[in-house]
């Protein structure tokens, strides 16, 4: 059996905060990130520990992925 929600897609480099409202309001948000892998886990870190500050959880509230291209 499968589950459908509702979720909201945030793609961008992430170098603010704006996407923290948009994740507290969302139902269910993923994150893709575009950044060269070699920062990728530094990124996370950041993103994560920003997000936990809000009370939100990493596979509960959100999950992240890394974009494979350049951002447009």
């Amino acid at each position: 059996m499968l589950k459908v929600q509702d979720g909201t897609v945030i793609e961008g480099i992430f170098n603010d905060d704006k996407y923290i409202e948009i994740v507290k309001n969302s139902h269910f948000a993923t994150l893709i990130i575009h950044i060269d892998i070699k920062h990728f886990e530094d990124k996370c870190v950041e993103v994560v520990s920003a997000l936990a500050d809000e009370h939100l959880i990493y596979a509960v509230d959100y999950v992240i992925a890394r974009a494979r291209g350049k951002y447009k």
